[in-house]
């Protein structure tokens, strides 16, 4: 769902399971500021650890989570 919009894009083009990474024209800092004022733990920020992927954005997803906190998180990266 996050990359239908064209904001966010697809950092690798292979399956995944769970954890996948996204690209945007926003700075990952600037996405989590935003995140947090919706009470979000956003995705981890790979630049801090693999500078090639600087931009880049690593987010999980588990059984954990519901289908409306999913949601929720969609909607608020759409917002941004």
């Amino acid at each position: 769902q996050m990359t239908k919009s064209g904001k966010y894009k697809p950092l690798f083009h292979r399956p995944f399971f769970k954890e996948f990474a996204v690209t945007s024209d926003v700075a990952p800092a600037e996405i989590g500021k935003e995140l947090r004022k919706a009470e979000i733990i956003g995705g981890y920020d790979l630049g801090n650890s693999y500078p090639q992927f600087e931009g880049g954005i690593l987010y999980a997803v588990t059984e954990k989570r519901t289908k409306e906190e999913i949601d929720k998180l969609v909607s608020v990266l759409e917002g941004i």
